[in-house]
């Protein structure tokens, strides 16, 4: 017997089963083949009682090949995520998906007037975000945050794979609307689960970031002026607190058979669709710019400070480069190869430098127990250095960056080199495939330029 229960104890009380085998001396292995999960003192349930024995209960027990078998879920069918997820750079991506790389730091966030909600503001951008839970109601289970103390930490949980789940939901808006995507197909991708346990926390941490987004809706207009190609009309991209994407109808399904094996209230598929904003802006192409591809980004290891810092680098690099390829420099220069044969090369270089501040703190900053900040304030901030150098060959070896320089020395001061070393002008370029899409770029920009100096004034004759 364990220590807390004895031969008369009349108490109902449930065991696990390692502590019931542990209470008379078997293996968990044969409580199992006996088909019992737990023990009540008092009793002893369906296999012992004062008039049976031990002995009684071991020769009951059925063969291997008896042994009952769990029953398993019967899971809805659903549709893969796309194998290609290009990172969406359009402005009010950006801007949604800095409020989700926030929300550990709650960096620009603050609570509304009404503290039913939360605000996103960041210095310098157009758009607003506001989350509030009462939107979609009907979604949430009842770990819906409806207190500010609440809403601050459900936030606060979402971070740098929210950001990533972000991309991964508007991608299939984009290009499998309405298809049933399994909640497994995120958690495959975005962690390396070990345990039942681990996956069922998962699948709640996918669903409860997957609702955050829904229940996002932005306000704020671009800058510029976009036309639908076919009425020539101008579309109207004005937020007015919609949400960036919502669930599809119909594509939320729930396990059928043993859901012991499932989280409460947590769907097993779930589709997607873009919202009213997105369904105009579709109309035309010029409107949804992308750079690079975020599946890429998840295939690197991020368990570790170098791999997530390598993540974290190439998002941000994707953006950058994005938006700033129309400013692009292209050169051409002949190289001799190795055979004695002279190719010409095409080399690009983005006008202004990049730092690692910008990489790894001001724009979408790495998951919050890898920050650069803490490191470099920490016990060991000479570590930050080490991490950095890793991450850039990871990207260098997986062939996602091409060139890599840092422009100008470092002093070799001992005191305030972390901020030096933070904002140390560096040359990073993409790889062949980001090159070539640069300079697609800058000479559809070109031929913009052109076409709108040609274009008359109102008023004035052709």
């Amino acid at each position: 017997m364990t220590d807390n229960m004895t031969d008369n104890d009349t108490t109902p009380r449930l065991l696990p089963i390692a502590e019931a085998a542990a209470a008379i001396g078997v293996s968990e292995r044969t409580i199992w083949r006996g088909g019992v999960t737990v023990l009540k003192p008092g009793g002893w349930e369906e296999w012992y009682n004062p008039e049976r024995t031990i002995e009684d209960f071991f020769q009951s027990l059925p063969k291997d090949e008896e042994a009952p078998k769990p029953e398993k879920i019967q899971a809805p069918q659903g549709s893969n995520l796309p194998d290609t997820l290009p990172q969406q750079t359009w402005e009010e991506m950006r801007v949604l998906g800095y409020s989700l790389a926030d929300t550990p730091t709650l960096r620009y966030w603050s609570l509304a007037s009404d503290s039913a909600s939360y605000l996103y503001r960041r210095p310098g951008e157009r758009l607003e975000v506001k989350f509030d839970p009462s939107t979609l109601p009907d979604l949430w289970s009842s770990t819906k945050p409806n207190t500010p103390d609440a809403m601050k930490v459900f936030l606060q949980e979402r971070g740098w794979k929210g950001l990533l789940t972000l991309h991964m939901a508007v991608n299939c808006a984009l290009t499998v609307p309405d298809e049933p995507i399994p909640i497994d197909e995120f958690v495959r991708r975005l962690f390396d689960v070990r345990t039942a346990k681990d996956r069922n926390a998962k699948r709640v941490w996918v669903w409860e970031t997957l609702c955050a987004i829904f229940n996002m809706r932005l306000y704020g207009l671009r800058a510029g002026t976009y036309k639908d190609p076919k009425t020539k009309k101008v579309i109207d991209l004005a937020f007015r607190g919609e949400p960036l994407i919502a669930p599809s109808p119909g594509t939320r399904t729930f396990p059928h058979g043993q859901q012991s094996l499932w989280p409460d209230d947590i769907p097993v598929t779930i589709g997607f669709t873009m919202g009213k904003w997105g369904k105009e802006a579709r109309k035309n192409p010029k409107i949804l710019q992308y750079f690079g591809n975020v599946q890429a980004i998840l295939d690197i290891p991020s368990g570790k400070p170098s791999g997530a810092w390598a993540q974290c680098i190439l998002f941000n690099l994707n953006q950058k480069w994005r938006e700033k390829a129309k400013d692009v420099r292209v050169t051409t220069h002949t190289r001799t190869d190795g055979n004695g044969t002279d190719r010409k090369v095409i080399a690009t270089r983005w006008p202004h430098a990049f730092t690692r501040r910008q990489l790894l703190v001001n724009l979408f900053p790495p998951a919050a127990e890898f920050s650069v900040m803490d490191i470099l304030n920490g016990d060991k901030p000479a570590r930050a250095k080490k991490y950095w150098n890793e991450a850039i060959k990871i990207l260098k070896g997986d062939g996602h960056i091409s060139y890599y320089k840092e422009l100008t020395p470092l002093n070799s001061k001992r005191k305030g080199w972390a901020d030096d070393w933070l904002d140390q002008p560096l040359d990073i370029r993409p790889n062949e495939e980001g090159r070539k899409a640069a300079i697609e770029i800058k000479e559809a920009h070109k031929k913009a330029l052109t076409a709108r100096k040609r274009k008359p004034k109102s008023g004035t004759q052709k």
